[in-house]
């Protein structure tokens, strides 16, 4: 399976990228392939409203963002209660992102 990791945090080593990290880590040992894009740091643009995209079904920014439109929400990574990487090291979040990653069919 193809999997896309979307980091957003404008932190680049904080508690958010090393849940990815154990996500990552786990779908790679499944066999699954896995791309990241970084959001916070990416380049990505608004939309212009010209109505290209609905009447064409052509996305006209060429950012970041736009290979990746037509992709299946299988689930998200989520460390509520975490507000350092001190916290996230001592919670399970690490784990369940690791087994989330593993298990996905």
């Amino acid at each position: 399976m193809n999997i896309l990791v979307i980091e957003s945090s404008p932190h680049r080593r904080d508690s958010s990228n090393m849940l990815a990290d154990d996500f990552i880590r786990g779908a790679g040992e499944a066999g699954h392939t896995v791309d990241v894009i970084d959001v916070a740091h990416g380049s990505m643009h608004p939309c212009l409203g010209g109505d290209v995209c609905r009447r064409t079904g052509s996305y006209v920014q060429r950012d970041t963002l736009a290979r990746y439109l037509h992709l299946e929400d299988l689930g998200m990574v989520l460390g509520t209660g975490c507000g350092t990487t001190d916290a996230t090291r001592e919670s399970n979040h690490r784990e369940e992102a690791y087994r989330f990653g593993k298990n996905l069919r």
